[in-house]
């Protein structure tokens, strides 16, 4: 299928079709070779049944908001769904298929949880005068939204909202700095993310997925949380996420993975390369704060590293760093790390799990606003993305990818 092409109609008469037709073929095998046996016949088909499944699962993102129309939701679950057999592990495009369909049909459902954080106060504040501008933010709210919804026009609404606004622009932006605090915004996605997990087990449940199948599902949902966010969790949140997994040996996986980002959090490390962004706290414009940056390396080269605690290239190629090190050490050369829309803790715990320190080192992790307006002046669209620096703090225009380290090395040979 082309992409955007919204004739699934065609597509789930070409796919039932295809499957006819191969499965004809192999009657027609198994008639003409009756010795094979019953163990390979039930393979072979369920070979066929599961490659053109993956495809047809593939075939989600060429709909519109990569998400199947209903008719081709519902050729799913009875042609594929409904023939599920255990183990799931004996076709390999099995796996693939129950990734692309449960997401499909799990996101098919209104999944917002309605959660706000001045719900939960006393969990977020560090103490008493964050207490008292969060109850009077809620019982602002609440006066507002009255007077709000006692008007009787659109216009009318708009404008008490914005008479509101104005008149406690104090309060709102001095609760803004709590409920955006790392506190408040690691509760906020601890409490999300076990709302997303029942949410699922609900979606799950009127699918009349097997429990084993939705051990499997809440495992591997838990484990990349902790591939993704590189911090253990909280053991409130893993109780309750093991009591939803079941499965002992899926259970034993989590516990080893979680065991593994409680101990990195310990774990000491050099944080004099973590660098302060006080220093350039004043600057909003994106050329300033990065030649403010520059600044205590002028007479080095500098090999700019835009990246994200979110990005999985970013961190493959961040785990190659001492090798990196090693290789540009007869270079005059230092590192400078920006990281985009990174918490604070996985940020400490992907530069402690890689060891991305030394001597020429300095990490970043900058307001959003700051970060956002140094990418929008180098143009960055994609990470990890990397520019070399001559030793006046020029960037150069060359395609620079740290990865490439032969080429690098072959780069800064020539300038010397």
């Amino acid at each position: 299928m082309e992409r955007g092409d919204k004739d699934f109609d065609r597509y789930i008469a070409s796919t039932d079709s295809l499957l006819q037709t191969q499965f004809a073929k192999q009657e027609r095998l198994f008639e003409e070779h009756p010795s094979l046996s019953t163990r390979y016949r039930q393979y072979r088909r369920g070979n066929t049944l599961w490659q053109q499944a993956f495809c047809f699962g593939q075939a989600r993102f060429n709909a519109e908001r990569f998400q199947l129309p209903e008719a081709a939701c519902q050729y799913a679950y009875k042609t594929f769904w409904t023939k599920l057999e255990s183990p799931l592990t004996l076709h390999r495009e099995t796996s693939g298929f129950l990734r692309d369909y449960l997401d499909d049909a799990i996101g098919r459902h209104n999944n917002t949880y309605g959660l706000k954080l001045t719900d939960y106060i006393s969990e977020i504040v560090e103490n008493d005068e964050e207490l008292e501008v969060l109850n009077r933010l809620k019982e602002w709210e609440k006066t507002a939204m009255e007077a709000i919804n006692q008007a009787s026009t659109m216009e009318e609404k708009q404008r008490i909202a914005n008479e509101e606004n104005a008149k406690h622009i104090d309060l709102i932006e001095a609760a803004g700095k709590i409920l955006n605090s790392p506190k408040a915004q690691k509760f906020m996605h601890e409490k999300a993310l076990l709302y997303k997990m029942k949410y699922q087990e609900h979606s799950l449940d009127s699918l009349g997925a097997k429990p084993f199948l939705k051990s499997l599902w809440f495992a591997q949902q838990v484990y990349e949380e902790l591939e993704h966010q590189r911090v253990p969790l909280p053991e409130r949140v893993l109780d309750t996420m093991k009591v939803m997994i079941g499965n002992p040996t899926a259970i034993q996986m989590i516990e080893k993975k979680n065991d593994y980002y409680v101990a990195l959090a310990n774990r000491e490390f050099d944080k004099l390369v973590l660098k302060s962004s006080d220093d350039v706290k004043d600057l909003s414009e994106g050329e300033a704060l990065l030649r403010k940056l520059l600044e205590p390396y002028k007479g080095k080269f500098v090999l700019l590293d835009v990246w994200g605690t979110w990005c999985g290239p970013c961190k493959e190629a961040l785990s190659h760093s001492q090798e990196e090190y090693d290789r540009l050490k007869d270079f005059d050369i230092a590192f400078l790390y920006l990281a985009n829309r990174s918490p604070q803790e996985s940020w400490e715990n992907v530069i402690k799990e890689y060891n991305v320190s030394g001597e020429n080192v300095a990490h970043y992790n900058l307001p959003s606003e700051q970060q956002s307006a140094i990418e929008r002046h180098l143009d960055i669209r994609s990470f990890p993305t990397y520019k070399l620096f001559d030793r006046n703090g020029n960037m150069l225009d060359l395609d620079i990818d740290a990865r490439d380290l032969d080429d690098l090395v072959k780069l800064l040979q020539q300038m010397q």
